[in-house]
């Protein structure tokens, strides 16, 4: 657990230490500040500068990462591990994300091949949802989509569809049930048209 570790009661104190500080202090403190905590990589851009940190707090969070045998894990989920302690399983988070042709094992058996055939099927079915040629049960042009999901099934479906709203298709509108007692799924069928 998190807080069982050693590194846990020394970020504590430092966040008391800087909790009160304004960040318009820190900027004209520190003139290098929007430079030193930015990086870039090729098209994608991470500033941090305006977040409540500074050097020790980075300090500290490396520490909690080695606590935590971030690495290790790191290394563990590309080698196609079982770290999914849940579900006893790997994630393959690398083979639905990956560019190029890296093996990517999941028992043994390459899965990168498969992978890429079901995305895109999904990728078929996505577009004939959105091109109104996928219709539903009634015979009807799809204008509700309801994703089922808990855990990163629910929040990673969620944070995709809120980050690119404004690029969605103005007919379909998206719905979210994380709950399994039923209230909430009633509460999303009442909103739609079956």
């Amino acid at each position: 657990m998190l807080t069982q570790l050693k590194t846990y009661p020394k970020l504590l104190k430092h966040y008391e230490e800087i909790k009160e500080m304004h960040m318009r202090d820190w900027f004209s403190k520190d003139k290098e500040r929007a430079s030193r905590y930015f990086v870039q990589l090729e098209s994608l851009s991470l500033d941090y500068s305006k977040n409540r940190l500074n050097d020790t707090t980075l300090k500290l969070l490396f520490e909690l990462a080695n606590d935590c045998s971030l690495k290790e894990k790191i290394e563990a989920m590309f080698k196609g591990e079982k770290i999914n302690t849940t579900e006893k399983r790997a994630v393959l988070h690398t083979a639905l994300r990956s560019l190029n042709d890296a093996e990517i094992l999941l028992d043994n058996m390459e899965v990168l091949k498969s992978v890429r055939s079901v995305l895109k099927r999904m990728r078929a079915f996505s577009d004939s949802v959105r091109s109104g040629k996928r219709l539903g049960y009634t015979n009807q042009v799809i204008t509700d989509i309801v994703n089922i999901g808990i855990g990163g099934s629910d929040l990673g479906a969620l944070m995709v569809c809120t980050a690119l709203k404004r690029y969605g298709h103005p007919r379909l509108k998206m719905h979210f049930v994380s709950n399994v007692d039923g209230t909430q799924i009633l509460d999303v069928l009442e909103k739609i048209n079956p």
